[in-house]
């Protein structure tokens, strides 16, 4: 074997290994989670490596029964990168609900190898040294009920889907995004993976379609064979580097300690999906929040920063309701937002010109309105109406509604029972 191919074995060795490192110890306290995107270059690494091994080093010959057993994780490589994208943009962890669904491909191309699969290792030795002379007929010689090349193009396809998914989320959930990246393209960690993931995808997509197509005259065949292994694996191995020597700008964690950190922080939770945006619906928002424009700044936070974490406060306590939460405090509220309890306060006092418990006994008064304004005070009581919002005292929940209204919660029921008695 050449000193080419060496090298591109230890090369896809070594980014093997550090996808597996992302998927089993993952950064400490990472707010973005590493393990799908450790997924996606497992699987590409894998694919590559195992077919030098396998067809360079001939190292197949000896366990036959391995070939096309690593085809069928390629249909999983690009979901899990959308999975990666989908779940940093969301908030979100994990595998969702219909997730499944994305593993049909994979286990219809298991299935469909079932010829393939069956043969004896004596049938399988003929295959696999007929693509050891002839690497280009490895479609041809080993398929199972569907052409190789067929399935080969639709696997194609489908991560293609899966890629221009991806940034389609990224334009519909962080419209700023491709307006930033042209300043700090180096430190904004997803624009690096969305960069070299699609450089990897074309190339990958150049590299089947150009044989298959003729696209090439005869004189630069070879050329094509012996520099396109080095563009593929070029991807891999530099978004490889770039995840490990700088896992504090692509992962994050909570405990920064300056501004510089807690700008990166807002960054990281930047990704605002259409729930979580502040509603254009004037009625959605309560009116204070609407008046508070961000006129003041915070050191080393821009203008666009303050409003993706305002955004995301708003989120909170919008979508998720954080306020009703008893007892809540500032340390828990932080840490749903991965940034510091010093500048939430600072994002908190200066976005809403109010202080953190404030804010929350605003927001718990006007989930009590809208709760009286929907008949809850016709079934329950006041005290039962204090607990559902948040507030852990009577006394508290009647001075908060008083500040914001001017009345107490019986009058404010009282009034718009009669009103609505008059409309009738």
């Amino acid at each position: 074997m050449s000193l080419s191919a060496v090298l591109i074995v230890i090369l896809l060795s070594i980014s093997l290994i550090n996808a597996l490192v992302l998927i089993l110890k993952p950064v400490k306290n990472a707010i973005v989670k590493n393990g799908y995107i450790g997924v996606t270059l497992f699987i590409y690494s894998l694919f590559y490596l195992s077919y030098y091994l396998w067809f360079k080093l001939e190292i197949i010959l000896d366990f036959p029964h391995l070939l096309r057993v690593i085809n069928p994780l390629m249909f999983l490589a690009m979901p899990f990168f959308y999975f990666f994208i989908r779940n940093t943009l969301m908030h979100q962890t994990g595998f969702q609900k219909y997730d499944w669904v994305h593993v049909l491909p994979a286990l219809f191309h298991v299935i469909e190898l079932y010829p393939l699969y069956s043969l004896d290792s004596d049938q399988k030795l003929i295959v696999i040294q007929k693509i050891i002379e002839k690497p280009e007929l490895i479609d041809e010689l080993a398929n199972g009920y569907i052409p190789g090349i067929y399935i080969d193009a639709f696997r194609m396809v489908l991560q293609l889907f899966y890629f221009g998914f991806a940034v389609k989320l990224l334009f519909a959930y962080q419209p700023s995004f491709f307006s930033t990246i042209k300043t700090n393209m180096l430190k904004n960690w997803l624009f690096v993976s969305v960069f070299l993931i699609g450089f990897l995808l074309f190339f990958h997509l150049f590299y089947f379609f150009v044989p298959v197509l003729n696209l090439l005259e005869s004189s630069f065949i070879e050329l094509f064979y012996k520099y396109m292994p080095w563009i593929l694996i070029s991807p891999l191995v530099l978004l490889n580097i770039y995840l490990r020597i700088n896992p504090e700008t692509v992962y994050l964690s909570h405990s920064e300690q300056n501004s510089n950190e807690s700008m990166n922080q807002i960054h990281t939770n930047s990704f605002i999906t259409e729930e979580n945006m502040v509603e254009k619906d004037d009625s959605k928002i309560p009116k204070m929040v609407l008046e508070g424009e961000e006129k003041s700044t915070i050191a080393g936070i821009n203008e666009l920063d303050l409003l993706t974490a305002k955004n995301r406060i708003i989120y909170l306590l919008n979508t998720e309701k954080l306020f009703a939460k008893n007892g809540i405090t500032l340390s828990e509220f932080s840490k749903k937002t991965g940034l510091s309890t010093k500048l939430i306060s600072q994002i908190i006092n200066k976005t809403f010109d109010k202080g953190f418990n404030e804010l929350i006994n605003y927001y718990r008064v006007d989930y009590a309105v809208q709760l009286i304004k929907g008949g809850y005070l016709d079934d329950f009581t006041i005290m039962s109406l204090s607990e559902k919002v948040g507030f852990n005292s009577r006394t508290t929940f009647f001075n908060a509604f008083k500040k914001e209204y001017g009345i107490s919660p019986n009058e404010f029921w009282k009034k718009f029972r009669a009103e609505d008695r008059d409309e009738e």
